[in-house]
C-alpha cells in the first residue's frame, strides 16, 4: 500500500456521473428560462467547478436566483440523476479491496452533501467518511481541509484523486500527494499539466498506483 489515506473526488473520479448532472443543469435552466446558447452544453463550466459557481459565475444569478436554480437542479437528480451515473468499472472492487488492506478511503466532493450521499447508498459503497458540499463549505479546497482535520489525517500519508485540475491543487495545497485521473470529465493535458505526482488513465493503473505496484 503507498498510502494509508485515500480521499476520492465522486463525480468523474468514483461515478460517471455526467449524464445525471448535464440533464439536471438542462433541466433548471429550462425551468427558469435560461435556454439562450443552451448553456448547460458547456458541461466543462460546471462539473468539476462545481454547479453551485455555474449559477453565479456563468448564468449571472443572484444568491435568490442560485438557491431556486440549485433546488429545482436537486429535484431532477433526486429523481433521475441518481440513477444515471454508473461506477467505473472495477472501482468498487477498487474502493473494497483498499478498505480491506487497512486504509482509510474518503470521499472529497463539490457535489452537494444530499445527491452525494444518494448516490452512495444506490450504488451500495461504504467509506470511512464523505465530505461533501454544505453551505459555507462550497469550494474543494474547504472540502480537502475539513477532511484532513475532521479526520486527522496525516498529509504525508495521504493521496487526493480526482479528474480536474482542482483535485489536485487542493490535495497538494494541503501536503498530500496527487494523482489525476484521464478516465473522468479532465483532459489527458490538464491532468499532465497541473502538477500531479502519478495520472491514472484507468482504474486498473490507479490500482496499481494505489497498492504500490
Amino acid at each position: 500500500m503507498r498510502y494509508k489515506n485515500v480521499m476520492l473526488d465522486f463525480d468523474g473520479t468514483i461515478a460517471r456521473t455526467g449524464d445525471g448532472i448535464i440533464n439536471g443543469v438542462k433541466y433548471a435552466c429550462e425551468q427558469m428560462g435560461y435556454t439562450d446558447g443552451k448553456p448547460w452544453e458547456d458541461w466543462r463550466s460546471y462539473i468539476g467547478p462545481t454547479v453551485y459557481r455555474f449559477t453565479t459565475a456563468i448564468l449571472g444569478m443572484d444568491e435568490t436566483g442560485r438557491d431556486e436554480f440549485m433546488g429545482l437542479y436537486a429535484k431532477y437528480y433526486k429523481e433521475h440523476g441518481v440513477y444515471e451515473g454508473p461506477l467505473y468499472p472495477g472501482m468498487g472492487e477498487l474502493i473494497a479491496d483498499l478498505r480491506e488492506k487497512g486504509a482509510k478511503v474518503y470521499v472529497c466532493t463539490t457535489k452537494p452533501e444530499e445527491l452525494t450521499l444518494l448516490c452512495i447508498e444506490y450504488l451500495k459503497l461504504e467509506f470511512d467518511g464523505v465530505v461533501a458540499m454544505i453551505t459555507g463549505r462550497t469550494t474543494k479546497d474547504q472540502v480537502v481541509e475539513f477532511a484532513i482535520k475532521t479526520y486527522g489525517l496525516n498529509p504525508k500519508e495521504s493521496v487526493m484523486i480526482g479528474d480536474r485540475d482542482s483535485d489536485v491543487y487542493s490535495g497538494k495545497k494541503y501536503g498530500a500527494e496527487a494523482v489525476g485521473v484521464t478516465y473522468g470529465y479532465g483532459s489527458e493535458e490538464e491532468m499532465t499539466s497541473c502538477g500531479a505526482d502519478f495520472v491514472a488513465r484507468d482504474v486498473a493503473e490507479l490500482r496499481s498506483i494505489l497498492m504500490g505496484e
